[in-house]
């Protein structure tokens, strides 16, 4: 009986570790999931920067790098776009500094932005522990962003 009762405890033990771990690894956001995310939010940060007669029309390419200052952030993406503007097409680079916060396993996945570089020496954002472009336009940006990050 004793015998019977552990084999029983154990086999409910270990379905339990196994439906445990299907749902832990069901709710993991991937590297390219993740980055995904933060084009969208890159995107929509810089259409709300560019002027009322711009817009973006394609994006070209992307590259993601790891920042090494972290007081700037931790992911970087680059992206390669062909503007709109006012009906003629211009190619352009813009970048975004995210910080990101992953929890245990890759569950949890979140970010903030934390700083957009629009090619031409405008930085909005997070810089060397000071606020580039004003806080009132970092605070309407961010809140432009935060739908595309959840």
């Amino acid at each position: 009986m004793l015998q019977t009762l552990n084999y029983k405890t154990m086999k409910i033990l270990c379905l339990a570790g196994l439906v445990t771990s299907v749902l832990a690894l069901g709710g993991c956001v991937s590297r390219d999931q993740a980055d995904a995310k933060l084009v969208l939010a890159c995107q929509k940060g810089v259409e709300y920067l560019l002027d009322d007669y711009s817009m973006i029309k394609s994006i070209k390419q992307t590259n993601f790098s790891n920042i090494a200052n972290k007081m700037d952030g931790d992911r970087r993406v680059v992206m390669d776009v062909v503007v709109d503007e006012n009906y003629l097409e211009i190619d352009k680079t813009f970048s975004c500094n995210f910080f990101e916060n992953r929890g245990l396993m890759g569950m949890n996945y979140s970010a903030n932005l934390a700083q957009i570089d629009m090619g031409d020496g405008d930085v909005y954002g997070r810089k060397d522990d000071q606020i580039l472009g004003g806080m009132n336009k970092w605070l309407n940006i961010t809140k432009e962003v935060e739908a595309y990050l959840d």
